[in-house]
């Protein structure tokens, strides 16, 4: 069976890709509207030090660009739907009720934590 993270381009166009990482929508909004996912190209749980950093800086850029001054989440991959498969999700706060609920009990960091950008 082939990992639908790892098959990211055959199925879809990158919003972003470098080297160490794909920025894509997701498929399943949630009831967000804004909801986007960095997914490192190797098929692993462990990334490097790089392919971290690309995929923080990967969501950091597009939800700074595309949420303004609105506040929005990355949430913790600890309960990730795809657990062997490093992968992070970011979206605005709106949500269905299912995924709020979802979220309140998953670790998230909220930004802008308190800074105004230019």
């Amino acid at each position: 069976m082939s990992c639908p993270l790892c098959t990211i381009p055959q199925r879809e166009k990158p919003i972003y890709e470098d080297e160490y990482i794909f920025l894509v929508p997701t498929k399943d909004l949630k009831g967000h509207k804004v909801r986007v996912m960095s997914v490192i190209k190797r098929h692993t749980t462990k990334p490097t030090f790089e392919e971290c950093t690309h995929m923080y800086v990967s969501l950091i850029t597009y939800m700074t660009k595309a949420m303004k001054n609105q506040k929005w989440l990355i949430v913790s991959d600890k309960y990730a739907s795809i657990p062997t498969h490093r992968h992070l999700i970011a979206s605005d706060e709106l949500g269905t009720p299912e995924e709020l609920e979802a979220l309140r009990k998953t670790p998230t960091v909220i930004v802008p934590l308190g800074a105004k950008y230019r």
